[in-house]
């Protein structure tokens, strides 16, 4: 399970031309990966070999920044004129 939280701005240069910029962070949870038996030396004076399981713990995070400059083509604004 993950979460996703954002936001943006954008502001018209003038009526064709848009500068924009927006943040996000995402995050997709945690997941336990079991990575096999681990030979392990015990004891110093009595000197052995046991296994013992290993597990890995995976975390995945995203932070991005999007930079945006847009243009409009076509005539601007309709203006009524009577």
């Amino acid at each position: 399970m993950g979460a996703t939280v954002g936001a943006g701005v954008e502001h018209a240069v003038t009526d064709n031309f848009i500068l924009g910029i927006e943040g996000r962070y995402s995050w997709y949870g945690r997941q336990r990966f079991d990575a096999g038996l681990l030979p392990t030396a015990v004891g110093f004076l009595a000197p052995g070999f046991t296994v013992s399981p290993t597990y890995r713990d995976i975390r995945i995070e995203t932070g991005e920044i999007l930079v945006r400059a847009s243009w409009k083509f076509g005539p601007t604004a309709v203006v009524a004129k009577y």
